[in-house]
């Protein structure tokens, strides 16, 4: 067990219970976090099966430590951590999570991590595509990569209200709307130029199995500029179904570009690396 910390408040009585049978329990401290109240759907969701204290609840600016994580690594309350974002499964946790996080998102996450992957797959899609293309920002979150296409012609979809409640007001997009990249999309066929993602094909969040309906709705020769890390790429089957894709002459041969995800901030994850597959629909 990690030594206590001088910031750490006395533990609250009923402690036990709330770790009796799972990880040991995690410390908290007041930070300078501003906010709406979400510790509850905190507990519901960025915290899965680990019980939000009581004492907590009512205290939005708390900062939670774990001996679990990485020395020095934290979760505030409005900034959330990258572990945890990792370990969501399925589209109702992901809901729950972003909609509570999304108010704070581009600070906590964006700014303070050097969150540049955006940045650098909006540069990739913008080197393969017509300036009059028709763009599509699967996940699309706040709007973090459409920030960088500026001038040209795009829509957004997510499945957190909250966050295109973020983005909206931005004006980055064309249209934005509600949406289950695991489901079928109320999208006609043959509507977009190019897909372009970050942050959405990753640990728990959407696999390849959504694959087969970008195709759907994207032109021939639309050009897909998507966001992901090596563990997913190995684990979550993207090599396999993205090679059997090729193999069926649906789409190019991939090229793969190595990016860095953050840059100019220190924290656990900053020599990250991202990888962009880059291929056309034929």
């Amino acid at each position: 067990m990690p030594r206590q910390m001088p910031w750490q408040h006395p533990r609250p009585d009923n402690e036990k219970t709330w770790h009796a049978t799972r990880q040991p329990p995690v410390a908290w401290a007041p930070t300078m976090a501003i906010g709406r109240e979400r510790a509850t759907s905190l507990g519901a969701s960025g915290w899965r099966g680990r019980d939000v204290p009581p004492s907590c609840r009512c205290h939005p600016g708390m900062v939670w430590w774990s001996p679990h994580r990485t020395t020095g690594e934290t979760m505030s309350l409005d900034g959330y951590d990258l572990e945890e974002a990792y370990e969501i499964h399925g589209p109702q946790e992901a809901r729950e999570m972003y909609g509570a996080w999304a108010e704070t998102y581009d600070e906590s996450f964006g700014r303070a991590w050097g969150y540049i992957a955006p940045r650098e797959i909006a540069t990739i899609l913008r080197a393969e595509i017509d300036p009059r293309a028709a763009i599509l920002d699967i996940g699309a979150g706040t709007g973090l990569v459409a920030e960088h296409l500026r001038g040209l012609t795009v829509d957004a979809i997510d499945i957190t209200p909250e966050m295109l409640d973020v983005a909206r007001p931005k004006g980055l997009y064309r249209s934005l709307r509600l949406g289950d990249l695991t489901q079928p999309l109320d999208i006609p066929d043959s509507s977009y130029d190019a897909i372009v993602s970050c942050g959405t094909f990753t640990h728990g969040h959407v696999g390849p199995e959504c694959l087969p309906e970008l195709l759907r709705i994207t032109r021939p020769g639309a050009v897909f500029a998507c966001g992901t890390i090596g563990p997913v790429l190995d684990g979550a089957g993207f090599g396999s179904a993205l090679a059997r894709l090729v193999a069926a002459g649906r789409i190019t041969p991939v090229v793969w570009r190595d990016i860095p995800i953050y840059e100019g901030a220190e924290h656990p994850h900053k020599d990250d690396r991202g990888l962009v597959m880059v291929f056309r629909k034929l």
